[in-house]
C-alpha cells in the first residue's frame, strides 16, 4: 500500500469531536496525526435559543433557509426534536441550502435532501449559485463568528436576510501540554478560521508563535487560508476541494512536489 506522508507529524487543529476522520485518513497515508484542538462547539441557552427557536418556528416566512456547516444543521436538528414534526415540516417546505457535501448529508439525515449544494465554501461561490434573489427572503443558521460576506453579498443583490447564531464556537479547554512541550510538527492543518486564531493564541501563550512562521501550514479552503494570510503566515497549499479527503489530497501533492515523506 502507498503511504506518501509517511513519518510526516501533522498537527490536526480541530475540535477533539472532529479530528477523528482527518487522523484517520492522515494514520492510512502513513502520517503520525498530532491532535491539538482548538475549539468546541455550544449549543445557544437563554434569549439566544428562544431566538433560534423563533427563527424556526417562523422558517415559513422565508424562501431560503441556508446552512452553511454541519454544527448548524446540528443544533437546528437539536431544537427540532424539541420543538416538534409539525415545525420539522414547515422548514422543510422552503427552499433549502447546504454548503459543501458535507453540510448537506448532514440535512438530508437531518431534515431533506438540500435544493441547492454550492461546492465553494465562500460568500462569492455561494452567491454565484443562487440566481434571481432580488426581494427574496433568506433564514442563515450560523455559527455566531461566522463572517459577514454572506449576508453583505445577499444583501447587496437585493435579498431581504435574517442572520441568526445557531451555534458558538468556544476555544478548546484541554491543554495540549503534551503537544506543546513535544518537537515542532513538520504540517500544521486549518480546517475553519477559529481553528487559526485560537491555535495562533495558544502557540504565542507557549512562546511556540515560531511555529506557523516556521512549519508548512495546510488548509481547507480559501476562507481559512485568507485568515492564516491576515495574521502574516503563508499558506504552503490548500484544499481544491473544501473538503477533509481534499485536504489530505493537497497534503500528498504538496509533499509530492518538496519530497517531505520520510518513506
Amino acid at each position: 500500500m502507498t503511504r506518501p506522508l509517511e513519518g510526516l507529524r501533522i498537527l490536526v487543529t480541530r475540535a477533539r469531536t472532529q479530528a477523528s476522520d482527518l487522523s484517520e485518513r492522515l494514520s492510512a497515508c502513513g502520517a503520525l496525526p498530532i491532535v491539538l484542538p482548538s475549539i468546541e462547539f455550544e449549543f445557544l441557552g437563554g434569549a439566544e435559543q428562544l431566538a433560534l427557536d423563533d427563527a424556526i418556528r417562523s422558517s415559513q416566512d422565508y424562501d431560503y433557509v441556508v446552512f452553511t456547516s454541519v454544527r448548524g444543521v446540528n443544533a437546528v436538528e437539536n431544537r427540532l426534536e424539541i420543538l416538534g414534526t409539525a415545525v420539522a415540516d414547515l422548514m422543510s417546505s422552503r427552499k433549502m441550502v447546504a454548503v459543501g457535501n458535507v453540510t448537506a448529508a448532514a440535512l438530508t439525515k437531518a431534515v431533506r435532501t438540500p435544493d441547492l449544494v454550492p461546492l465553494e465554501f465562500s460568500a462569492s461561490g455561494i452567491l454565484s449559485a443562487l440566481t434571481g434573489i432580488e426581494g427574496k427572503k433568506f433564514l442563515l443558521l450560523r455559527a455566531e463568528q461566522a463572517k459577514k460576506d454572506l449576508p453583505a453579498g445577499l444583501i447587496e443583490a437585493g435579498a431581504l436576510v435574517d442572520d441568526i447564531v445557531a451555534y458558538r464556537i468556544v476555544k478548546s479547554n484541554e491543554s495540549g501540554a503534551d503537544v506543546l512541550k513535544g518537537p515542532r510538527p513538520d504540517i500544521i492543518t486549518f480546517t475553519s478560521s477559529s481553528g487559526v486564531l485560537n491555535t495562533h493564541d495558544r502557540l504565542v501563550q507557549a512562546g511556540l508563535d515560531g511555529w506557523m512562521d516556521e512549519t508548512p501550514i495546510a488548509c481547507i479552503g480559501p476562507v481559512t487560508a485568507n485568515t492564516v494570510s491576515e495574521l502574516g503566515f503563508e499558506v504552503a497549499t490548500m484544499a481544491k476541494e473544501s473538503t477533509i479527503p481534499g485536504l489530505v489530497e493537497a497534503l500528498i501533492q504538496f509533499c509530492k512536489r518538496k519530497e517531505m515523506s520520510h518513506a
